[in-house]
């Protein structure tokens, strides 16, 4: 057995989520290791359309909704930092959402949503079917209305967990790619690094970011089954004409049409989807999701079965039992700290989790928006 020496903190995940706490740390000064199973980001932050639209997918008021309105504020400059501190450029667009009512009992629901949104502060404006398509030619005749959200945004999610990298290293840090985290190391009751195949690493705090990987690993305190990975399958498209905002509908309740967005991305590409299947880890798009995404988008934008297809995309989001990520130190298993979980919204709770994870790492002190989200909820098992 290989013995290396020890790095203040590992972490396990390059993606979006290890890759924004990496860059944290490491402007701290803190010495960071970062190991993936693969290349950095070729998981489920590669595979994502990048929105990022707390308001659009809330149901009601709720811990989690708070912490993506908030990380969604921090967009804008922190883009900025992390652009500079990488020399990369990252696409990303304020355009806006448009929730879209496709029946008048949808159109009831979203004018409750709206309202309550509106009473938090937020901007929330209801727009007839008529004003819709005036705003979006795209549109289908006979929308019963939409919402407009206006501060709804996408961000190229690829480029930037390449970006949050580059900046990460540049920092400090060091990445080693193709390199699988095998198990947990314990010492005197507390979590002291990992292993690599044959070869231990020490740290003072190892941070699983793995992803829908992130049960897999061995010796890790809670059911194997509290993170499934849940496949999203993405259809790219060139675009044909202009589409000013993210389209986004829920469906309806009867259950024959599920949710459905069609995204911008860049000047050139259209982004239709998402699947959310549970196949286990096969990563495969099949003919079933693409017949799903496509006759859910037809619905509100028919003229995009026209465009041409660039590519098809599928990944797995860590979906959580309990739909909350978990986010903190393990306070049963000091030395341990997770950041996984974070199911559709990784991309939009990158820069807070970073932050909070970050904070809570150097400081010794849990911030207390982590609270909703620590571990220590999930039922412990024997390592």
């Amino acid at each position: 057995m290989t013995h290396t020496t020890g790095q203040d903190v590992i972490i396990v995940g390059a993606g979006i989520i290890g890759g924004a706490i990496a860059l944290e740390l490491a402007r701290r000064g803190v010495r960071v290791t970062v190991f993936d199973r693969g290349a950095v980001g070729r998981e489920a932050s590669s595979a994502a359309a990048g929105m990022l639209s707390p308001q659009a997918e809330a149901q009601e008021p709720s811990p989690l909704f708070h912490l993506g309105i908030a990380s969604r504020a921090r967009y804008p400059e922190w883009l900025r930092k992390v652009s500079l501190e990488s020399g990369t450029r990252i696409d990303f667009g304020a355009c806006g959402l448009l929730n879209l009512a496709l029946t008048e009992e949808a159109a009831i629901a979203l004018k409750a949503r709206s309202d309550w949104q509106v009473r938090l502060g937020l901007r929330s404006d209801w727009v007839t079917g008529r004003e819709a398509r005036a705003l979006d030619p795209v549109l289908s005749e006979g929308l019963a209305g939409a919402l407009l959200l206006p501060d709804e945004a996408w961000v190229d999610s690829a480029a930037l967990t390449r970006a949050l990298a580059i900046a990460a290293v540049r920092h400090g840090a060091r990445i080693e790619e193709h390199c699988e985290v095998t198990s947990l190391l314990l010492h005197g009751g507390r979590v002291a690094g990992v292993a690599v195949g044959n070869r231990h690493h020490a740290a003072e705090r190892v941070v699983i970011a793995a992803g829908a990987w992130s049960s897999r690993i061995g010796g890790m305190p809670f059911p194997s089954d509290w993170i499934e990975p849940s496949r999203g399958q993405i259809v790219a498209v060139r675009r044909q004409a202009p589409i000013e905002h993210i389209l986004y509908t829920h469906g309806d309740t009867s259950g024959d049409t599920h949710s459905a967005y069609l995204a911008p991305r860049g000047a050139d590409e259209l982004l239709l989807g998402a699947t959310v299947e549970h196949a286990g880890f096969e990563r495969e798009v099949t003919v079933g999701g693409l017949t799903s995404i496509l006759s859910a988008v037809a619905r509100f934008a028919p003229a995009v079965a026209a465009a041409p297809v660039v590519r098809l995309v599928a990944g797995l989001r860590p979906e959580p039992r309990d739909g909350l990520p978990l986010i903190g130190p393990l306070a049963r298993l000091p030395g341990l700290v997770l950041a996984t979980g974070h199911f559709r919204h990784g991309i939009l709770l990158a820069p807070i989790t970073g932050e909070l994870v970050a904070q809570a790492i150097v400081s010794g002190d849990t911030p207390p928006a982590l609270a909703p989200f620590l571990p220590d909820r999930v039922p412990a098992t024997s390592s």
